[in-house]
């Protein structure tokens, strides 16, 4: 589930923003909206720890220049997107040294507004580091790398095993793999990808998980795992 923070001093605009947002969940996006009058409060969220997945916010309030706001957002999160609203366009250069990703003009026109949101969240679900996207017919879904024991492949039908539940969606075991590259994964059978962080043992053609379950292991990815394994847990030792 997304958070996105929509901040406008406008009741009437917060009200309007939420009413378009709600033509994305049927499209199967899932979020919580949390919305602010102003932009100190914004950011007085972001400096006790809170963070948002997208911030939608208006760049004049009373008059004055919300950008001081947006570069004190910056110092706490360099890369939420950030929608700036405005009904000037005096503002729109300066809305690039704060990186804003969009900037649309007031009276929203409810289609480009959307399809703004939809590329940003979008986006936020396949690059966020950290973190494992994808749809389903529930919808999409972001999940902690740290919660995935590992993805199972049935064909085409990929089964994402957490700590807590199962998930399933389409696409090839592979593309998974290739996503996460870099990632502490690593493919223990044609069919499996595992998280080396949930890895307890091994034994024999088996990989033994925290949660108990065994895994089955080909004889041909036994070296690669051990290599994969050993340095794994040396990183783990040296932080």
């Amino acid at each position: 589930m997304f958070s996105i923070a929509i901040c406008d001093e406008s009741e009437q605009t917060r009200d309007t923003i939420r009413e378009y947002l709600q033509a994305l969940v049927a499209e199967g996006f899932s979020f919580f909206c949390k919305s602010f009058k102003s932009g100190l409060d914004l950011a007085q969220r972001y400096e006790k720890g809170k963070h948002y997945d997208l911030i939608i916010i208006d760049m004049l309030r009373r008059g004055h220049n919300e950008l001081t706001i947006a570069r004190m957002i910056r110092q706490y999160d360099a890369k939420v997107p950030m929608i700036v609203l405005s009904s000037s366009k005096e503002f729109a250069v300066e809305c690039y040294d704060v990186a804003a990703c969009a900037y649309l003009l007031k009276p929203l026109v409810k289609q480009k507004f959307l399809a703004t949101v939809r590329k940003y969240l979008s986006t936020i679900t396949v690059e966020e580091p950290g973190y494992y996207g994808f749809r389903n017919k529930q919808g999409w879904h972001k999940i902690g790398l740290s919660h995935i024991l590992y993805f199972e492949s049935n064909l085409r039908k990929i089964k994402v095993r957490t700590k807590e539940m199962e998930y399933y969606f389409t696409t090839a075991i592979s593309k998974v793999e290739a996503k996460l590259k870099h990632k502490h994964f690593v493919r223990v059978h044609k069919s499996f990808l595992v998280n080396l962080a949930h890895i307890i043992k091994l034994k024999g053609n088996s990989v033994i998980l925290a949660n108990k379950e065994s895994l089955p292991l080909s004889k041909h990815k036994k070296r690669i795992l051990k290599e994969r394994l050993i340095a794994f847990l040396a990183e783990d030792v040296s932080v």
